[in-house]
């Protein structure tokens, strides 16, 4: 499923340069299976988690971006509105979209939380740091803005290490593809 989506990102892509174009054809016609560098398949231990790790990965994504979305509107776009006016699209439809936004990211990082141990990659503690954290995080409007900054600490926390690890794994896999092995 996973050589679906990346054939299917680079079919929807607009043309680019001929050199991108053979880098493209050259990453997808692998037989091995294998992904570029700096793909989600290049991430240590990304088949051991599965098509629950896939579903992690995109409803976190998805859930991040619309979070994002959320905060751009009660910061740049609430602001010079009436109250009223702010009311009324919270009871319609932008409520709506607040609330599956939330919905969708709680998923997301449930489902990352879940998969991601089985890969081995990351710390245990690191995922469980983000997974806590976020879950207030994504409760911006029903939790106590306290209890919402405090979950944003501790998902940064656990985003850090988690980063840290990577990095780490990136740098010690480094002099193997630098020597061709």
């Amino acid at each position: 499923m996973l050589r679906f989506f990346r054939v299917a990102y680079v079919r929807a892509r607009p043309l680019g340069s001929a050199a991108d174009s053979a880098h493209d054809d050259e990453r997808h016609d692998r037989q091995d299976g294998s992904y570029p560098h700096g793909s989600i398949g290049s991430l240590p231990g990304h088949r051991a988690t599965g098509a629950a790790g896939l579903v992690g990965y995109l409803l976190n994504s998805a859930g991040l971006a619309g979070a994002f979305a959320i905060e751009y509107t009660l910061h740049h776009v609430f602001p010079p509105l009436g109250g009223t006016t702010i009311d009324g699209l919270l009871s319609g439809g932008t409520g709506r979209a607040f609330l599956v936004t939330s919905v969708v990211l709680i998923a997301g990082v449930l489902a990352f939380g879940v998969a991601a141990p089985r890969s081995g990659a990351l710390p245990a503690v690191a995922i469980a740091l983000y997974a806590v954290g976020m879950i207030p995080g994504s409760l911006r409007n029903p939790v106590p803005v306290p209890v919402y900054l405090a979950g944003l600490v501790i998902a940064a926390v656990g985003i850090a290490w988690m980063s840290a690890r990577l990095w780490a794994a990136r740098e010690e896999s480094a002099p193997l593809q630098a020597s061709g092995a």
